[in-house]
């Protein structure tokens, strides 16, 4: 978002690992995906002062899921999204509804 900018070192996009689907208890199809990253993030406070129509927004992390078929075809599942997390440190819990 506008007033933000990344660390000289954060990389921003990436692929994670495979992983399977398991049911949970409504019998749906839940994948669980852990891809721990580091990424630093800076607000330009000063960019409030140069400009008043700027209203700061928080960073989001987009999140696309794509499906490999048994002859290697790619085909995107669906997308999500959700803000980051505040405070620094361990998150064990981010949802993103897998939606088309």
């Amino acid at each position: 978002p506008a007033g933000w900018t990344a660390g000289e070192n954060s990389q921003l996009s990436g692929v994670t690992q495979k992983c399977l689907t398991t049911g949970d208890e409504q019998g749906r199809d839940v994948a669980h995906f852990a891809c721990p990253f580091d990424a630093d993030l800076f607000f330009s406070i000063n960019q409030l002062d140069t400009n008043k129509d700027l209203i700061p927004k928080w960073p989001q992390l987009l999140v696309e899921v794509v499906s490999v078929d048994y002859w290697s075809r790619y085909r995107i599942e669906g997308y999500g999204h959700t803000a980051l997390p505040t405070e620094p440190g361990y998150h064990t819990l981010i949802s993103t509804p897998g939606g088309r």
